[in-house]
């Protein structure tokens, strides 16, 4: 499969991106709604946060913010899991005092 991030051509770059999303993100996003929703919709395993929860987080927070942005707008529950852990305390104020990094797929603004 041809990759969008690679190709030059601004309308097969959006035609590749549509078919990723369709094929690769939305199924992906599908499967972590239904274990997000089968464990409770708080956390991806057990009842508290767990490093799956923080590294979620930063993946689809990274892609909806710089790669797909919008993306999320199609799944509430992930939506909603953004929105929640963002505002945990720690990760508020581990959002607020990191240095900037040019390589950080999550950034301050929209926290």
């Amino acid at each position: 499969m041809k990759t969008p991030f690679m190709t030059k051509d601004e309308e097969e770059k959006e035609r590749l991106l549509q078919q990723f999303i369709s094929d690769k993100v939305e199924p992906f996003y599908s499967r972590l709604v239904k274990r997000l929703t089968e464990n409770g919709n708080q956390h991806f395993v057990g009842d508290g946060l767990t490093i799956a929860d923080i590294a979620l987080y930063v993946w689809i927070e990274g892609v909806d913010e710089g790669v797909i942005p919008g993306v999320l707008a199609k799944f509430p529950v992930l939506e909603e899991f953004v929105k929640r852990t963002a505002s945990l305390p720690k990760m508020r104020e581990w959002i607020e005092k990191r240095p900037d990094c040019p390589f950080s797929i999550v950034s301050k603004k929209k926290q």
